[in-house]
């Protein structure tokens, strides 16, 4: 997908593709009457400088940090039949520093066809400091709360919501929202909010030093730190400016929808 006035990275077509592979097993509220449940625990001991890599399809994933060297996954299976639900498999495995958490869905073309959908709704520990490498999601939202590590994240359908960052952030969606909050700078970077069909907020401390990039073809562009937004020719506005000593650098890109640089 490319943006029309775009200057930054277009989101990767891996993500559309996936979308058009799981149309049939789009995520659906079910309600709690006719519904198999399943909840499925692990949890890790890791290292300092570990990794976390999380893919979903259908649901929703939450993330915090605690205290200690483990990481704690709650994994909530649901779908509509008996065999729905077994054939919707959690994997989790550790491999080296790295520790990978997928949902596998077996035949999944046999009961998108009959109805038999399902979905697993995770909420994940991490221990501060811990880096979230990448979480790929289809059709679910993702809320994060607190993590110090970096955090690297790529959805379809769904809206990020982020708040007391304090590492480099690369955040991207398709359809949905993306609003992120960072609680200090110091290792801070890079920040990359991306978005195709939704708005953009971004609030930071008020000491911000960073150089700042923002576009969008469809809607407003509003910061508290006398940026001055420009008219595209066509259509659509841009921002480009530095802030204090420019040490960081922040990306914010909708394709439709209105960009917010706040200070907090």
């Amino acid at each position: 997908m490319t943006f029309l006035t775009s200057t930054l990275t277009p989101i990767k077509t891996s993500v559309i593709a996936l979308t058009v592979v799981v149309m049939g097993v789009s995520g659906i509220a079910m309600a709690d009457a006719g519904v198999s449940r399943e909840t499925v625990k692990d949890s890790f001991t890791v290292d300092q400088g570990s990794q976390f890599i999380l893919e979903n399809i259908n649901g929703k994933v939450t993330v915090s940090s605690w205290a200690g060297n483990t990481i704690e996954v709650v994994a909530e299976k649901a779908a509509k039949s008996q065999k729905a639900l077994e054939q919707t498999e959690v994997q989790m495995s550790q491999q080296g520093n790295k520790v990978f958490v997928k949902t596998e869905y077996h035949n999944a073309s046999k009961w998108s066809e009959s109805g038999n959908y399902s979905k697993v709704t995770y909420q994940v520990k991490l221990p501060r400091g811990m880096a979230l490498t990448d979480i790929d999601l289809v059709n679910g939202s993702l809320v994060v709360n607190g993590i110090d590590g970096e955090i690297r994240a790529e959805l379809v359908n769904g809206s990020i919501k982020a708040n007391g960052l304090t590492d480099n952030g690369d955040l991207e969606s398709v359809n949905g929202s993306v609003k992120v909050s960072y609680e200090q700078l110091s290792s801070v970077d890079k920040i990359k909010l991306t978005t195709v069909n939704g708005s953009i907020k971004l609030s930071v401390p008020d000491n911000l030093s960073a150089e700042v990039v923002a576009d969008t073809n469809h809607g407003s562009i509003k910061n508290d730190f006398g940026l001055v937004a420009e008219k595209g020719f066509f259509s659509g506005r841009s921002l480009k400016g530095t802030v204090g000593s420019g040490d960081a650098r922040i990306m914010l890109e909708s394709v439709n929808g209105s960009i917010s640089l706040k200070a907090d």
